[in-house]
Order: C-alpha cells, then sequence, then structure tokens
C-alpha cells in the first residue's frame, strides 16, 4: 500500500512538473508566428520614429524636416502605445529598445548636421516607410488575430500619408539646394 501511494504522489508530482514547464513554453506569446513577427518588427519601427524624430525635431535644419519629425514622434508614439496594449493582451514578446539596424541610423545622424542631416533623415524615413507599410500589407493579408489585423489596416493610411510627406520633403530640400 505504502509503494502505491509513493507511486501516486510521484506520479502526481511529474504531472504538475510537466503542466508548469508547458505553461512556461506557453507564456512566451499566444500568438501565431506572423502575428508575433509583426508585433516585434512593428515595435521596433515604431519606436525608432519616435527617437529618429525627436532627434529631426530638435537637429533638423529645415523647418519641414523638424516639423516631420515632431509629427512622427506623436504618432508613432501613439502607435506604439496601441501596439503594446494588444501585444500584452496576448502575452507576446515586446521589444523595448531599438534593433541593431535602428540603432546605427540612430548613430549615424548623430554624428551628421545641417543639409546633411536632412537629407539623410528624410531619405531614411522613405525608406523605413515603404519598408513598413510591405509589413502592414503583409499582416492585413496575413494575419491571424483580428485586432492586429485591424491595427495594421487602420494604420495603413497614416503609412502612406507619412511616405508621401517624406517624399515631398526629400524633393523641397534637395530642390533648395540645387545650386549648392
Amino acid at each position: 500500500m505504502l509503494k502505491q501511494l509513493a507511486g501516486a504522489a510521484l506520479l502526481a508530482m511529474m504531472v504538475v512538473a510537466s503542466a508548469c514547464d508547458d505553461d512556461d513554453e506557453d507564456d512566451n506569446s499566444d500568438l501565431s508566428q506572423q502575428d508575433q513577427n509583426f508585433v516585434t518588427m512593428a515595435s521596433y519601427g515604431n519606436r525608432a520614429e519616435v527617437e529618429l524624430g525627436s532627434l529631426a525635431a530638435s537637429k533638423g535644419t529645415s523647418e519641414a524636416v523638424r516639423m516631420f519629425g515632431s509629427m512622427m514622434v506623436s504618432e508613432h508614439q501613439k502607435a506604439l502605445d496601441d501596439l503594446e496594449d494588444i501585444a500584452d493582451d496576448f502575452d507576446a514578446d515586446f521589444p523595448t529598445g531599438l534593433d541593431a539596424e535602428h540603432q546605427e541610423k540612430k548613430e549615424l545622424l548623430m554624428a551628421l548636421s545641417g543639409y546633411s542631416f536632412d537629407t539623410a533623415y528624410m531619405h531614411g524615413q522613405v525608406k523605413d516607410h515603404q519598408k513598413t507599410e510591405a509589413l502592414f500589407e503583409t499582416e492585413a493579408a496575413n494575419g491571424d488575430e483580428q485586432r492586429l489585423i485591424n491595427y495594421a489596416n487602420n494604420l495603413l493610411p497614416h503609412i502612406r500619408m507619412h511616405l508621401h510627406k517624406a517624399d515631398s520633403i526629400v524633393t523641397v530640400i534637395e530642390d533648395e539646394h540645387e545650386g549648392d
């Protein structure tokens, strides 16, 4: 009888330990790989727009660059906050810093000034918003979680507007310095 009781207790402990191990794996995220990748990449992008936009708002030579930078800070901070709220609901991994690519861009921009800063920042904005548009289109078409699909669809018009505005500013600042 004692052997049976000890065996049952051991079996119960193994089941509990196994269940705890399974919970640890599930704690990582309740999202599909597609959705988790979107959360990660969109987080990095939003955070970069906030940090680089702040840099542009204070360091830009052109008024258009400074205003664009300020707009990036306010709009992408809201987008970042909204995304974090969704990610929290799904226990998703949510980066809290810049990725290596955006950190490198930030360091490069910090070393520039004047027209060089303005053009590097704005050309980077065009490229970043092109990538972001593709990322959000992919999530809207292929995502699994409806809240993330809605998030992507709701922000796509803003991303396209940012891309168009960045492209227009590039043209304006390059035209202003054409003779230089």
